[in-house]
């Protein structure tokens, strides 16, 4: 009888192991659609006649299509399959990364939408799914996997790009003269292609995973959101919705457009220069989320994110000073880029795990925090989008910005999370209070543990 258990208990974690696996790879994909278009954008823009301006409807296109994605998968997340969910996504994913370069204008547009939804239908889901296989006590270092492997995708979609990219100068851009041969047209498809390949085979292997029995998850979600008060709830999620809608817009807006900066700035760095800047960006923010999994096991979610935060203030404050020291100390931009990429890698991630422990994460409080994050994604680079060609240091202002409205916003969430106290032990209280299964003694004992918490984490 025993046997049979370890046999079952081993298959399981297994089948946990391998869906970890997939997840980890459809957010490797996710990494590469999302960062493709910064390196790729000058040249699609040359390829059909406009200019940076003039195609950065795009983003927004994709965004307002995440942000539908996201709503919907919030909506019938509970109702699919969710490995099949991923597949369809992933899937629909690589049909549109293969149009993008060969579709102008509306047709574009729409391309670009399609893709957004099935971005908003993996990243909800599988940051739920995620949730789902660890529980919520041991899925902290695997939610910073995920996002790691996001940050890989990034890194690798500026290089992957390099090779199909025209060396294009600000005046090309701004002059867009039609010289751009077949051949050139063509070269960029490929960066496109191999990006949709990567998804398409992600996607077969959820294929194959949505034939499996699932095991059966018993939840009392329903039970402990009811505990947690309306009030104080939504609260916290419209402050977290806040957060992610900033944080993931500048972001996005500066993984998108520091290649545009330093080859349109006073640096007027290469074709090669500004990739390999692109590059360091994404590079340290996937080391970031790297080596997050192994200090999210040390550091509580509270004090990482307060070590985010500082390395964000101190690296925006020296991009800031960027024209000061643009033809004396070049390097400094180099050190602030990258100082930059490693401070934020992992408040998306570290984000719902301190959301975490205040108030539960069920389908519809994730679908929350990643409309938010889309939202960020359609309004910041729309915005940055339209002065960035003219005002380069365009960039680091809004960076700046956005840095001291998550610094605010978080203050806020961490001052009303200490006023309620941690979840686990304020429903443990209540628990105990409504069976009279504790003495008075217990009680106050459980009530000092949550002030020394509280004040551990002001």
């Amino acid at each position: 009888m025993s046997g049979n258990f370890e046999r079952k208990s081993a298959q399981q974690k297994k089948m946990q192991y391998a869906k970890t696996i997939c997840l980890c790879l459809g957010f490797l994909a996710l990494g590469v659609a999302i960062a493709l278009p910064g390196p790729t954008l000058p040249t699609l823009a040359y390829n059909m006649n406009y200019t940076i301006m003039g195609i950065s409807f795009v983003l927004p296109a994709r965004a307002v299509g995440y942000l539908f994605g996201s709503i919907l998968s919030g909506m019938v997340l509970n109702k699919l399959n969710q490995q099949l969910m991923i597949f369809s996504s992933l899937f629909v994913s690589s049909i549109g990364l293969v149009l993008v370069p060969w579709v102008k204008a509306v047709l574009l547009g729409v391309v670009m939408s399609s893709i957004g939804v099935s971005m908003g239908f993996l990243d909800t889901g599988g940051n739920v799914m995620c949730l789902r296989i660890w529980g919520e006590k041991k899925s902290e270092p695997f939610m910073q996997m995920l996002h790691f492997s996001f940050a890989l995708g990034a890194t690798a979609a500026p290089l992957i790009a390099q090779p199909f990219i025209l060396d294009l100068s600000n005046s090309s851009l701004a002059n867009n003269v039609s010289t751009t041969s077949e051949t050139q047209i063509s070269n960029v498809y490929w960066a496109y292609t191999i990006a949709a390949a990567l998804a398409c085979l992600v996607s077969l292997s959820f294929l194959v995973l949505s034939c499996t029995k699932a095991a059966k998850m018993v939840s009392n979600q329903q039970n402990t959101i009811k505990k947690e008060g309306k009030a104080f709830r939504w609260t916290m999620l419209g402050l977290l919705f806040i957060f992610f809608m900033v944080y993931v817009g500048m972001e996005v807006a500066f993984g998108l457009y520091i290649f545009t900066f330093a080859t349109a700035g006073a640096t007027n760095f290469s074709k090669d220069q500004g990739t390999a800047l692109n590059s360091v960006f994404w590079g340290f923010f996937a080391f970031g989320r790297f080596i997050s999994i192994f200090v999210s096991k040390i550091l509580s979610p509270n004090g990482l994110l307060r070590i985010d935060l500082l390395g964000t203030i101190l690296s925006t404050a020296l991009l800031l000073c960027y024209p000061l020291y643009s033809t004396s100390a070049i390097f400094l931009l180099w050190v602030g880029v990258a100082l930059y990429g490693l401070s934020i890698a992992s408040t998306f991630p570290t984000g719902i795990s301190w959301a975490e422990q205040y108030i539960t994460i069920n389908g519809r409080a994730a679908s929350t925090l990643v409309v938010g994050a889309a939202l960020g994604e359609m309004i910041c680079p729309l915005v940055v989008g339209k002065f960035v060609e003219e005002n380069p240091m365009t960039l680091m202002y809004f960076t700046t910005g956005c840095t001291g409205i998550c610094t605010v916003t978080y203050m806020l969430l961490q001052w009303l999370a200490s006023s309620k106290g941690k979840r686990n032990k304020r429903i443990e209280i209540e628990e105990r209070e409504t069976t009279g299964s504790t003495g008075t003694e217990e009680a106050i004992e459980l009530l000092n543990d949550i002030d020394q918490t509280n004040k551990s984490t002001a």
